[in-house]
């Protein structure tokens, strides 16, 4: 493969890269669909506490318009151009809600159902106070608009608290929507019964509905206890169950007592049964927002977190790059300096040249075994140049000697000549001597050989004698001198043989 180390390590960085990129790509969508869904439980629960508060004031001009038709204009008209001021308001702001959440591409289905129907319903508010102005509608009638466009209002609340995903929000506002129905039968109660208390007197079916109404508040508030905060409980307790609740509990027993004579007016049965729904209203708003600051509380927390793991995923993928990096130079680096070392000894062949590595790894090693081997190099190179220069200094010697050698031969050539001559003369009279050397000899040997036959036969002759010396022992003188004479004869014999030898 013709790819540099740096590009295969390069290549070996991107996995872990892609790796950690996946990872933070992962924990910023994971953390982008938490903060979605805190801002969709956010809206979710502003829409709700719009609702409840302008299903609220729907409640006080249902109870006013009631009121308003049942007395022919002489009750309440002086107060109900306020209530519908205040309903106008709460609806304006509940329909800016409904709009927003039309406009949001993923709002569940089951939502939008609902609010398409409060809009509707909240449509035709303007004909039917247009209708009771002119008393063409009857309070039933109105009550019964006022009361189903409500129960639409409280049906997105409904809806709202099973749509959000997250469990906390989805309590929150199960128990908000407890107190609502709470206080919309409280508001039911108070609007049906204006009417009693204009004619002074309570129908079967009336009492019948009145019993309903307060069983299912009575409901209602037992569902809040079990889903509200204790802390919102204790609000509800104590804003509820004292003075409001005492004097509707007392208005209520005259309506038990009797069926007709009341001695109560239907603006004080208003004004109590207001004040009690008021407290709730306290209450409401009060977990409203508590609600509202919790989801907003948690829409923030959930950006926070998504901002941090953005932050710290770009920070992982940069530390992880930049670690990359370091190692990759940590390589590729004393590699180039050793190349170049290597590129510029080949070039120049100056072996004084060294890398200068001082690290503990593989090319830290090698580089230092390199510098090493250059200075080993270089000593060999020093050795070798300096027995160059002594051979040098040896070869001029020796080429002076040879000079003085060739100056020297001429003059021993001339005297070899001269012995040559010498040798030549000696050389024929060593041949004339070695010529005379050999007649010498052979005489010598001839001498010799006959000196040998002379001592043979005198020693044979005295040996004969010595025989002859017993056999002629009386005449011993004359052999004695015999003798005698034989051993002088013996002595020159042997002088003679000297001679010779």
């Amino acid at each position: 493969m013709n790819i540099g180390i740096r590009e295969r390590l390069l290549a070996v960085l991107i996995l872990p890269l892609l790796i950690v990129a996946g990872f933070v790509v992962s924990s910023m969508l994971a953390n982008h669909a938490l903060w979605r869904t805190a801002l969709d439980t956010e809206r979710t629960v502003a829409l709700a506490v719009k609702a409840g508060a302008a299903a609220h004031y729907l409640q006080i001009e249902r109870g006013a318009t009631a009121g308003y038709l049942q007395s022919g204009g002489k009750r309440f008209a002086d107060v109900l151009p306020g209530y519908r001021a205040n309903t106008d308001q709460a609806v304006q702001g509940v329909e800016q809600a409904f709009a927003e959440l039309a406009a949001e591409a993923g709002a569940a289905q089951a939502l939008s159902a609902a609010t398409q129907a409060a809009r509707q319903s909240l449509a035709q508010l303007r004909d039917t106070r247009a209708g009771a102005d002119r008393f063409a509608i009857a309070a039933a009638e109105s009550s019964a608009f006022y009361t189903s466009t409500i129960a639409t209002l409280l049906k997105t609340v409904n809806v709202a608290s099973s749509a959000v995903a997250d469990g906390g929000a989805a309590k929150r506002l199960a128990a908000l929507e407890m107190l609502l129905h709470a206080k919309e039968y409280a508001g039911q109660e108070r609007a049906t019964m204006v009417p009693v208390f204009t004619a002074d007197r309570i129908e079967r079916v009336q009492y019948r509905g009145l019993n309903e109404r307060i069983g299912k508040q009575l409901a209602f508030v037992s569902a809040l206890s079990s889903l509200a905060e204790p802390i919102h409980w204790q609000a509800y307790l104590q804003a509820v169950n004292g003075q409001p609740e005492t004097a509707v509990e007392a208005l209520r027993a005259r309506l038990h007592d009797s069926a007709e004579g009341f001695g109560v007016t239907p603006e004080t049965w208003f004004s109590t049964t207001t004040a009690r729904i008021d407290a709730m209203l306290t209450v409401e708003q009060r977990v409203s927002g508590d609600l509202l600051a919790w989801a907003g509380e948690q829409a923030e927390e959930a950006q926070r977190a998504m901002f941090v793991a953005a932050l710290l995923g770009t920070l992982a993928i940069a530390l992880t790059l930049v670690f990359g990096m370091v190692i990759i130079r940590s390589i590729t680096c004393p590699l180039a300096t050793l190349q170049d070392v290597l590129v510029r000894v080949e070039t120049s062949g100056d072996c004084s040249l060294r890398a200068g590595l001082t690290g503990r790894d593989e090319v830290g090693r090698t580089a230092a075994a390199f510098d090493r081997m250059m200075a080993r190099i270089a000593a060999l190179i020093g050795e070798t140049r300096q027995s160059a220069d002594a051979i040098a200094a040896a070869a001029q010697s020796m080429s002076a000697a040879g000079a003085q050698v060739e100056k020297g031969s001429d003059a021993q050539s001339e005297a070899a000549s001269a012995v040559v001559a010498s040798v030549q003369q000696t050389a024929v009279s060593i041949s004339e001597t070695a010529s005379n050397a050999r007649v010498a000899d052979a005489t010598a040997v001839q001498a010799r050989a006959d000196i040998e036959t002379t001592l043979a036969a005198v020693r044979e002759t005295a040996d004969n004698v010595d025989s002859l010396a017993g056999m002629i022992d009386a005449a011993s003188g004359d052999i004695v001198r015999l003798a005698e004479s034989s051993r002088q004869i013996d002595g020159i014999v042997r002088t003679i043989k000297d001679i010779a030898d």
